[in-house]
């Protein structure tokens, strides 16, 4: 019986499993939780690079960079910086489920991590610093510690929830859901949204990028002045008497960064090497063929970047006579006037004044033509920034014989600052990130000083003798990569420790009214 009843059994087992089961639904449900898995993992992984990209934003802020390149790409953009790093923004969509990410300057004049607008807080309760730490001073004799980097936030995506890390990912903190949660009665619950980028927008002018933040929040960095990255040698005519001798020469490049190259092409038997002894100096040693024969050789200097400059050597045999220049690197005051270049040859040429520095660079009328030349220049005065050309001498046949560099210094910017940390509203009017003399009257606070050192990279000269203060803040000039020349308040009494350790100071001109030092 219990046989027979077994039998029974599985007939029915089998009767009851002939129809087909549709398990469309289901198998759609899992493709679709699928997809958004998928989604979202690559959304972490945009978010991570805005993060790091954020993060080198504040560092560059810190650093005292500049950008000289928004390079638009198809999902975003690339930002160049003038140390030749780069940072790359990617574009994303709204969202209010997707945790956002941010910075925030605090009253301290520091920016701090926020997420979803508040601020990020370690264990003790303290604000999370999204900048660099200074490392301390050694002892005599002894190195100081290096700087702690900044802490970069980490995104990650576990069993359907955000996970964020706030130590390189050896921990986790669970911060809210990444997927949809599922409802009652298998019946799937909401999707989770796409995430966003954490940027709003990125605008310029000629004068500054601007980063706008989920939040509002703008960080502005001010654009390098790529005019002035260029190469000077103390000679651009290569004359060799005997084939096969060779003749070096130096060069100087101005604004390097520490990802800058030289490169140098030779052609006709010519030869040419280049010689790096740092970033921004190195020599150039060219030897002749045999026979010599003219021609040209070319030298290409880049940042790192996308900043390139060219110039060109005419080499030939040497004759009794040349072209010589005393000194073809000139710098003019503010005021202007006439500029008598003294050369000696005994070639034909012309000279050649480039089209942008015409306005305020020209031939003066009694320029004599004699084989012991005197070119004479008129230079305007200059009541903007500093200025700069390269006037070619050129011979017979279009090629550059000698070159002539013209610096002309510009006018101090003077301001009064009324109310203490007040002095970047009253710089607003002025294209304050290329000022390179400045002169203050009136009152000035910790938040000025942060100001200077950092929203004013070209600034050398900085005069505060009338500035009522008897004290400057903590290391109001550590680490000052900009200011060179100094005058101190007339008020100032006490300078405290460590004021200008490390800085790059030149010159400092302190009150007799000083008492402690």
């Amino acid at each position: 019986m219990k046989k027979l009843l077994s039998l029974v059994f599985c007939g029915l087992l089998l009767f009851g499993c002939s129809d087909k089961y549709d398990d469309s639904a289901l198998r759609n449900d899992l493709n679709d939780l699928e997809n958004r898995v998928t989604k979202l993992e690559e959304l972490c992984t945009q978010m991570n690079t805005n993060i790091s990209s954020l993060q080198k934003i504040v560092d560059a802020l810190q650093d005292n960079l500049s950008i000289s390149k928004v390079e638009q790409i198809s999902d975003g953009y690339i930002i160049h910086f003038s140390d030749g790093s780069t940072a790359t923004i990617k574009n994303g969509k709204n969202s209010g489920d997707a945790p956002i990410i941010g910075v925030k300057k605090d009253t301290d004049g520091i920016y701090y991590w926020t997420l979803n607008g508040e601020w990020l807080t370690d264990d003790a309760g303290d604000k999370i610093k999204a900048e660099g730490m200074d490392g301390e001073n050694g002892n005599d004799g002894t190195d100081g510690e290096n700087g702690q980097d900044g802490i970069t936030p980490q995104l990650k995506i576990e069993n359907g929830r955000w996970m964020l890390s706030m130590d390189n990912g050896k921990t986790w903190t669970d911060i809210g859901q990444a997927t949809g949660a599922d409802g009652q009665d298998g019946a799937d619950g909401t999707n989770g949204k796409d995430g966003d980028s954490f940027f709003q927008s990125v605008t310029e002018d000629d004068n500054n990028v601007y980063f706008t933040l989920i939040d509002g929040t703008v960080i502005t960095i001010p654009k390098g002045d790529n005019s002035q990255f260029a190469i000077a040698f103390d000679t651009t005519d290569i004359a060799i008497l005997n084939g096969g001798e060779s003749k070096t020469i130096s060069y100087t490049i101005t604004d390097a960064t520490e990802n800058t190259v030289v490169k140098a092409i030779a052609q006709d038997g010519w030869k040419v090497k280049v010689n790096a002894t740092s970033t921004d100096k190195g020599t150039i040693t060219i030897t002749a063929p045999d026979p010599i024969v003219e021609s040209e050789i070319l030298v290409f200097a880049n940042d790192g970047s996308y900043r390139t400059v060219m110039a060109s050597f005419y080499c030939h045999e040497k004759q009794v006579l040349d072209i010589n220049i005393a000194d073809n690197s000139i710098n003019v005051l503010p005021a202007g006037g006439t500029q008598e270049i003294k050369l000696t040859t005994n070639l034909d040429y012309t000279v050649e004044i480039p089209d942008n520095a015409r306005s305020w660079l020209s031939l003066a009328p009694e320029t004599r033509a004699l084989r012991e030349d005197t070119i004479v220049f008129e230079v305007a005065a200059n009541e903007g920034i500093q200025r700069h050309a390269t006037v070619t001498l050129k011979g017979e046949q279009d090629n550059i014989l000698q070159t002539i560099i013209f610096r002309q210094l510009g006018t101090c910017t003077e301001i009064h600052v009324e109310t203490k940390g007040e002095l970047e509203n009253v710089l607003a009017g002025y294209d304050y990130a290329n000022i390179e003399s400045l002169k203050i009257t009136g009152v000035l606070n910790d938040v000025d000083f942060l100001f200077i050192y950092r929203m004013m990279p070209k600034l050398k000269n900085l005069d505060i003798a009338e500035v009522n203060i008897t004290a400057l803040p903590t290391q109001a000039f550590y680490k000052s990569t900009n200011v060179e020349h100094l005058i101190l308040p007339k008020t100032l009494t006490t300078i405290g420790k460590e004021m200008f350790y490390r800085s790059k100071l030149k010159s400092v001109v302190i009150p007799a009214s000083v008492e402690t030092i």
